[in-house]
This record gives structure tokens, sequence and C-alpha cells, in this order.
């Protein structure tokens, strides 16, 4: 903290207590002897003299601070340049991987990512061949029943037709949809198929992502006691039926296999 002139005068004035004693007994004797024009000329000099001490005193201070300042500069000037050889070095690493290297590298990628792709389609493919065989054992729309809540996750119990039933696998993507007594249609929710039953024609389905804006209130409602008797609401599979209905998906599977075998054999 910077120190007032008062307070400097006054650490000066102690340290140079004695001589300021001589001094102060100098000026009451020539105070006594009424020898004004040497007691001013003393006073003048006494005060110089202390104004001199405190601005060295100050000019010191300001050197310890300008060298304190300097070293800390150093300090980051290194600090600085340390990250940056450090990052220079890893630079100059990178830069010397063989480029053979970094195409074995994509080549691993995609060796590892063309058959995920593959597993996907051909999931999917067979999904969609027994939703649509799943739509054609239906003669009614599954009916939604009720809504409960077990091991912290809330769940859906629909009815179906026995058949239809057998056609479903656990993991089984399926949309929640609700119908407004206007006639408007939204997603409330994604689920997927957890039990089965096909002799009561019954499938739970685990609610897995909420998408309305009800299915909060309809959860904290659950927690309490099983929902049942809400209108407007409808089980449907996450893909569109619709969209596949005049194409033959019963080998789409086996010819997804086929193309991606004849790919891979054509890269390798």
């Amino acid at each position: 903290m910077a120190e007032g002139f008062f307070s400097g005068l006054h650490r000066n004035g102690l340290a140079w207590s004695g001589w300021l004693f001589t001094v102060a007994g100098t000026v009451f004797g020539l105070w006594t002897s009424q020898a004004y024009a040497w007691l001013g000329a003393l006073c003048a000099v006494t005060g110089l003299f202390t104004l001199t001490a405190l601005a060295y005193q100050r000019q010191r201070e300001l050197s310890e601070l300008e060298g304190r300042r300097v070293a800390q500069m150093g300090r980051l000037e290194r600090d600085l340049q340390t990250a940056r050889d450090q990052a220079e070095r890893a630079e100059r690493k990178l830069n010397e991987l063989p480029a053979n290297t970094l195409l074995r590298i994509e080549e691993v990628i995609t060796a590892n990512a063309f058959p995920q792709w593959v597993a996907w389609l051909v999931r999917h493919a067979e999904y969609v061949e027994r939703m649509i065989r799943f739509a054609q054992a239906s003669h009614r729309p599954m009916s939604l029943r009720t809504f409960v809540k077990q091991s912290g996750g809330l769940f859906a119990v629909a009815r179906a037709e026995g058949a239809a039933v057998a056609l479903l696998r656990d993991g089984d993507p399926f949309l929640l949809t609700h119908e407004s007594a206007r006639g408007l249609t939204t997603d409330s929710a994604q689920l997927v198929v957890h039990q089965r039953d096909e002799g009561e024609g019954l499938v739970w389905f685990r609610i897995e992502v909420f998408l309305g804006e009800e299915m909060p209130h309809l959860d904290a409602l659950a927690s309490t006691k099983d929902v049942a008797g809400l209108t407007g609401y409808s089980v449907r599979p996450l893909c569109s039926v619709e969209r596949y209905t005049n194409l033959n998906l019963s080998s789409a599977a086996e010819l997804i296999r086929r193309l991606a075998d004849e790919i891979a054999g054509a890269a390798g």
C-alpha cells in the first residue's frame, strides 16, 4: 500500500530522532539567545533535509516495486514460452505421422463402421417386415388400457390380438399418440416393447422419452395409482407401414446381407 506524506515524514523523523533531538536543542538555545535569523535558517535546513530523506525513501520503494514487476513479467513470459514450446512439439509429432498411418486409421474406422450400418439396416428391414405383418394381423388398432409406474419407470399396457402380439419382439420401437376432441393427433412419447402375453393379448410398453407436455403430469399421477380410462391415446409402430405396403420386404434382410458381402469383397 502506498505511504502518505505525513506517515512517511513521521517514520523518517523517528529514524532520525537523535539528529532531530540535537536540532531541537540547538533551536531552543538560539531562541533563548534571541538569534532569530539563525533560528529560521536552521528550521529551513531541517525541513529540507527531512523532505529529501522522504523523497529518497519513496524512490527506493518505487525501485523495489519496479523490480518485482519486472521479475513477475519475466516469469509470465517464461511460462508463455514454455506453453508455446509444448504446442510446437505436439504439432511436430502430429506432422511426423506418416501418411500411410493416417490412411490406415481411416481404413480401420471405415471397416468398423460399415458392418454396424449393415447390421442396423438388416434389423430395421426385419422390423419393418414384421410391422407390416403385424398391421395385417390386427383387425383393429391396439387399445391402450392402463398406465402403471413400476421400478421407477412408466409403462403403458395395451391390448391386441394374439396373432399380432406373436409378431412383436422385445425392444421394438413404437409411438404413443394422442388424438384430441377436435381431431388433432400429436406424438406423446416414444416407447419400446417390454413384455408380451400372447394368450391374453396384452403388451407392456416401457416409455422411453416424453414428447407431449402432459406426460410428466401423467407420470406423477401414475406414481400414486394406476391410471386407466384415458381416451384418445393409441400406439403405433415407429415406422410408417403405409410406405412399404407395395414392396416385398420378406427377403429384404437377406438382400442387404448379400449386397454388403459383395461390397466388402470388392473393397477388399
